[in-house]
């Protein structure tokens, strides 16, 4: 895409279609921007070709009246422009994520895991975000692997009184997880 985004290549655009149809003023908060530097280890770490921040910039010229917000592990790809936000952050540490909701003390209408893709630092995301999710929502969970469905079928049975779940088959063996709060 013109953005260099990946969003397309891995299938996660059938989410998306979706949950932005008729949407027009929202906050979106993306963890993992899609460093190209390999030697961090990084939220996002998408490779040497990648654009940090493609999918923010690609949704900003689709809906320029909503706020988007980026947060990354790797200092060096965080960047500020006219409505998108970027901060560090270190998905595996509960601190630093609950950190980052208090001092940006925003409610979003959607958040979305595009980081280690590890079941430790996504559960953690799902674990703080909560509060910091409006009513009807969405809490994205990307690069899901098929060898850790039955946690996330688990995840959803214990949440299923506070969000409303679905997994995605995006590509072959590859996942989203989408949990809309109720």
């Amino acid at each position: 895409t013109k953005h260099n985004t990946d969003k397309f290549k891995r299938g996660y655009h059938k989410v998306y279609v979706d949950i932005f149809k008729n949407k027009k003023n929202f906050t979106l908060l993306e963890f993992g921007l899609g460093t190209p530097n390999q030697d961090k280890l990084s939220t996002g770490a998408a490779g040497k070709d990648s654009t940090p921040g493609a999918f923010l910039f690609a949704l900003k010229e689709m809906f320029p009246d909503s706020s988007f917000y980026g947060a990354d592990y790797d200092k060096s790809i965080l960047f500020e422009d006219s409505s998108i936000q970027t901060y560090y952050v270190d998905v595996t540490d509960k601190n630093s994520i609950l950190g980052l909701y208090k001092n940006l003390n925003i409610k979003f209408d959607f958040i979305i895991d595009d980081s280690l893709a590890t079941q430790f630092s996504s559960l953690y995301i799902v674990e703080t975000s909560f509060n910091y999710l409006e009513k009807g929502g969405y809490l994205i969970i990307e690069n899901v692997g098929i060898w850790t469905l039955d946690t996330w079928k688990i995840l959803i049975q214990i949440v299923k009184d506070y969000f409303q779940a679905e997994i995605y088959e995006t590509n072959e063996n590859n996942f989203v997880v989408l949990l809309k709060k109720l």
